[in-house]
């Protein structure tokens, strides 16, 4: 199962880091639409903010463990940021609500 999970500033929506761990299961490596459509969206959001808004985040990515950071609290701040951030959210709960059983998504405060 995928587990993706947003972290956001406390007592805000802003969202300050996104994190995907694990691997969906629906289908031999490869072939597997949940995990591609995952990795899909999280490095199109990766590419938008670096190319579209100019603003380089830490990005690690791994084959099951890939994770984008703002780096500072004007960054976090921005709203073409959080545009894309937030976009990156609905689009993971409109998988979790399809696929349940392959991708799972929380919020947490950090």
């Amino acid at each position: 199962m995928i587990k993706a999970e947003f972290q956001k500033i406390p007592g805000t929506q802003q969202i300050a880091s996104v994190r995907l761990i694990g691997h969906a299961g629906q289908n031999d490596a490869g072939y597997d639409l949940i995990c591609a459509s995952a990795s899909a969206l999280f490095i199109a959001v990766c590419n938008g903010l670096e190319e579209y808004v100019g603003i380089i985040p830490d990005i690690h990515l791994q084959s099951g463990d890939s994770e984008l950071k703002m780096k500072t609290e004007d960054d976090i701040n921005n709203i073409q940021v959080q545009t894309l951030l937030h976009t990156l959210l609905i689009a993971m709960r409109g998988m979790q609500q399809e696929h349940p059983e392959y991708i799972s998504v929380t919020e947490e405060k950090k």
